[in-house]
């Protein structure tokens, strides 16, 4: 999964039941149409994403693919360069996919649907392989949506099943769906240069054929790549763990794990503090790999993981605020703090540039909420997964929630961290990097 947010999704449900404290005062181009519908789709799919807190653990599939979709059709970003590239970057993922994506522009037609695969960004961690499924007629009544992508995926003649998801029936156009897969292949160590052949047999209920032949060249990216064999054994817990090995690389970063990693997730930082967005996670019950995002520092030294876990008793209890007054101070408990700065209306959308002081600063930064007093309903934001001004800076933050009026009345809250998170700090541990 993505980064790790707090239970938003839990909260935003919930929040109908939140008591409100009054006592407090405080080469590849897309066009505008097509780059507004890709927007729209991310979003829902990645709050759908966000939901799945935990990691998800397939046993049964050999390779772990997992697909986002964009819904953002309000974000400042044109999709005019790069279809990866804009999906990373509203998912809070910053890496320079521009420079190490292949346009491969290949389509197969069956059963009156067209697949086309458009790019391909690989590294040694994972093939990020940007598609569009485009119907002759409405794909809501061709395809059974919710559906899955199901087929047979082949790399170097190795064969492997994989199936995923293409979201519910509001986060597909009309006759076109576009989406980005992604698959994990740390653990296989293939080639530079190898060829993928997928043979997808059913979009969504629909039985068909759609095959493509693709060779995968890897090799500007592994000169800049980066492998360190750990073998350390260390305990969370009552748990043992061995990281085995360490992959850096311009893209992405990946921890590759012996033991069950559904049991904890880590917080992780560089020789500097600052924290790598967590991606997600794929494994089998005894062995598995952390996906991170790419380092910030590509010459850190060493690499800092802070164990943690979620409460499974955790009930969302927000606690709001009144807005008139700034700077405004919004407590999360003893793991830090919000603090509101600057409010800023844009006809329909209010912008509120905030900063985050506390262990894991990005994480709480998501947990922002604003709620409409006259409804009583949560407003929520448009970039909530990415929400730093400027990639390298981990303290200041904007949020962005459409839909909203000067005329109305609104208040600003969040929720203790600590609620929700378990931290293990006597079971930090840093790895150095040599």
């Amino acid at each position: 999964m993505g980064t790790v947010n707090s239970d938003e999704d839990i909260i935003f449900e919930l929040l109908n039941y939140a008591e409100i404290d009054d006592k407090f005062d405080e080469s590849f181009e897309l066009d505008d149409l097509s780059s507004k519908r890709i927007k729209k789709n991310l979003k829902k799919k990645l709050q759908k994403r966000k939901n799945k807190i935990k990691y998800a653990i397939t046993a049964c599939i050999l390779i772990c693919l997992s697909t986002a979709v964009i819904n953002n059709h309000t974000l400042a970003v044109n999709i005019t360069e790069s279809l990866t590239q804009s999906i990373a970057n509203i998912r809070g993922d910053y890496a320079d996919y521009k420079k190490y994506t292949q346009h491969v522009s290949l389509t197969a037609y069956d059963k009156n649907i067209k697949f086309v695969i458009n790019e391909i960004a690989s590294d040694n961690n994972k093939i990020m392989i940007s598609y569009s499924i485009i119907g002759d007629n409405s794909l809501k009544n061709t395809l059974n949506v919710s559906g899955s992508i199901t087929g047979m995926l082949k790399i170097n003649e190795k064969e492997f099943t994989f199936g995923d998801s293409i979201g519910g029936e509001n986060q597909i156009g009309d006759k076109r769906y576009d989406g980005v897969m992604e698959i994990d292949t740390m653990k296989h160590n293939f080639p530079n240069t190898f060829y993928l052949s997928m043979n997808i047999t059913q979009i969504a209920g629909l039985d068909g054929n759609w095959k493509f032949n693709i060779k995968v060249d890897n090799k500007d990216i592994e000169k800049e790549t980066k492998t360190y064999n750990v073998n350390k054994n260390i305990n969370i817990g009552n748990t043992k763990y061995r990281i085995k090995r360490i992959c850096i690389t311009p893209l992405s970063t990946s921890i590759e794990v012996d033991g069950d990693i559904s049991r904890h997730s880590c917080f992780l930082f560089d020789d500097s503090g600052n924290m790598i967005n967590s991606q997600r996670g794929s494994g089998n019950g005894s062995y598995g790999e952390l996906y991170y995002n790419a380092l910030t520092n590509r010459n850190t030294k060493s690499l800092t993981f802070l164990p943690f876990d979620y409460k499974e008793d955790y009930v969302p209890n927000p606690r709001f605020y009144n807005m008139d007054k700034l700077p405004l101070e919004l407590p999360q408990g003893e793991l830090g703090k919000l603090i509101v700065n600057k409010l800023e209306w844009d006809n329909d959308v209010l912008k509120v540039y905030y900063s985050a002081e506390g262990k894991i600063p990005i994480e709480q930064s998501g947990g922002l909420l604003l709620l409409d007093e006259e409804n009583n309903k949560s407003i929520i934001s448009e970039n909530r997964y990415n929400t730093n001004i400027n990639p390298s800076n981990q303290h200041d933050f904007i949020m962005y929630f459409k839909g909203v009026s000067k005329d109305k009345k609104y208040k600003i809250g969040t929720s203790n961290l600590e609620d929700f998170y378990k931290l293990y700090d006597n079971s930090k541990f840093t790895i150095k990097l040599k």
